[in-house]
């Protein structure tokens, strides 16, 4: 990297600076030239300084830039590659995802890292995926590392990891791809009996799952969603199978009536609207804050509101 910036430094330097520098070592009586061969180049130093300062910083820009490109491909998974998007769709071979591990791109590696949890079903592939995925748990990339521990916890049955959830029944409930902002993985993975299967899968304009909250009775499960700039959440009764109507637009609609603001809703449904600091009361309710948005004036409002799954009712404050 030094030669580098001193072969661009060189090139920046005028030419007649560097002609002239040599004459004047050409010049200088052997015993003086190691001398002036010092002071020469605290002379070039200065020279470089002045001339490549813009160029240094632009070059730690540049490179800044490139990290925070990384770290936000790393964020979005609508930005993988055609390789690794057919990879992900791909119809389930244990032994192609095992192979997979061994890619030295990224993304490859981030999708065979999730799809090695349906091994679960098999005792014998369980434990290979196990051993498979941990060293993965200590890797540079955040989305990978989060990706194995989730997977481990699943295929080591503990169940001791961000984005799973415990159920009553010894079985758990959990998403696959974390990480997955602006995605389309808006699906749970559930264990029930011992028995792994893709258990529920949202539709547009549900994009991907933010969080997973059970409730206190372990027989409700709260999920937050989000497409590219909403938020969502319903709320899934573990008894009957059912899923609650979405409660943010709810609340908009609930405001609309009481007091007449126009909720902003685009062509495409966006709303702009989130559930913020979703958490469940000891009396089974579903307590959240709906941070509104309205239009034309872009007014933000935050409605606290409950939502009691027993009774089917939502009250807005």
């Amino acid at each position: 990297m030094k030669r580098e910036l001193w072969v661009q430094a060189m090139n920046e330097l005028p030419d007649e600076w560097i002609e002239e520098a040599g004459m004047l070592l050409e010049e200088q009586p052997a015993s003086r030239s190691r001398g002036r061969h010092r002071w020469l180049r605290i002379f070039a130093a200065a020279c470089l300084a002045a001339s490549l300062c813009g160029n240094v910083f632009a070059y730690g820009w540049i490179q800044n830039r490139e990290e925070q490109i990384a770290q936000q491909k790393d964020l979005y998974l609508r930005y993988l590659t055609e390789a690794a998007q057919d990879l992900r769709a791909d119809v389930f071979d244990a032994e192609r995802f095992f192979a997979a591990l061994d890619s030295t791109d990224d993304e490859t590696v981030y999708i065979a890292v999730n799809r090695l949890a349906a091994c679960y079903n098999d005792p014998v592939l369980r434990e290979r995926a196990a051993e498979a995925v941990e060293p993965f748990m200590n890797s540079p990339s955040r989305m990978i590392a989060d990706s194995a521990k989730r997977v481990s916890a699943v295929l080591r049955e503990d169940f001791d990891a961000a984005g799973i959830v415990r159920l009553p029944d010894g079985g758990a409930v959990f998403t696959l791809y974390p990480g997955l902002d602006g995605g389309d993985a808006a699906v749970l993975w559930r264990i029930e009996d011992g028995v792994l299967s893709e258990w529920w899968s949202f539709e547009a304009p549900y994009r991907y799952i933010t969080d997973l909250l059970i409730s206190p009775d372990g027989k409700k499960l709260a999920v937050c969603l989000a497409s590219g700039k909403s938020g969502f959440l319903v709320v899934i009764d573990f008894e009957s199978d059912k899923v609650s109507g979405e409660l943010i637009n709810t609340v908009l609609a609930d405001v609309r009536a009481r007091t007449g603001m126009q909720p902003h809703v685009r062509a495409d449904f966006e709303t702009y609207s989130f559930a913020e600091q979703v958490h469940w009361t000891g009396q089974g309710t579903l307590a959240f804050d709906a941070a509104l948005y309205f239009a034309p004036e872009g007014v933000t409002e935050v409605r606290p509101a409950e939502y009691d799954p027993g009774a089917g009712c939502l009250a807005v404050e």
